[in-house]
């Protein structure tokens, strides 16, 4: 439990340091649909929370990827190898994840609640099956290889819903927060990349 709670710790405080400005996104967002339901203006703030929340996520994820193994042998010592397993795993999840974590608060803000319930409903019927599944073999790892999966599925199945709601296509997603999300993390992880080669581990 200390071993998976050490990885866990590390990826929920990335997340809830970068959601903490998201308060104002489902205020926003409700003002907005009460003013008129400006269906343009509703699509501006998705795609620009988005792309921001994508770009903040990589300047974090990127570098405790390239070196959260180093941190955590220093941190808690070499007893703690599979901690960074688990963080690795649910940090690539929660930024699989975040690509719908604007609308999630929008919709929300807005009164469109159906799909998200029912996504949400099914994320612990999911963790648990997929728990059952992957715990044996893999132990801690498919703990949070679980976790990573349920949001790999069900976010991909709530985008669909995401997107017709905003009346944004796949492609704009993409341009507008996917690309400049991988192009802005880019140097930073051929930087990470090299000092990883060039300097030998603590």
């Amino acid at each position: 439990v200390a071993v998976y709670e050490v990885g866990a710790r590390i990826s929920a405080y990335s997340r809830n340091v970068l959601y903490s400005w998201l308060s104002v996104i489902m205020p926003a967002a409700a003002a907005l649909d009460a003013s008129g339901g400006n269906a343009s203006a509703l699509r501006s703030l998705y795609l620009r929370g988005t792309k921001y929340l994508l770009l903040s996520y990589c300047g974090v994820a990127v570098p405790l990827l390239a070196f959260g193994d180093h941190f955590l042998n220093l941190w808690v010592g070499n007893r703690f190898n599979q901690s960074y397993a688990v963080m690795a795993l649910l940090l690539l999840g929660s930024g699989f994840q975040n690509q719908n974590v604007v609308a999630h608060v929008m919709l929300v803000g807005i009164g469109r609640l159906r799909a998200f319930r029912y996504v949400m409903s099914a994320y612990p019927v999911m963790m648990a099956l997929l728990s059952w599944l992957l715990i044996p073999r893999w132990q801690l790892a498919g703990a949070a290889g679980a976790v990573a999966l349920t949001m790999f599925i069900l976010e991909t199945v709530f985008q669909r819903s995401i997107l017709r709601s905003f009346g944004v296509a796949s492609i704009d997603l993409f341009r507008g927060c996917h690309r400049p999300a991988a192009l802005a993390a880019m140097p930073a992880a051929l930087a990470a990349a090299a000092v990883r080669f060039a300097v030998p581990p603590v």
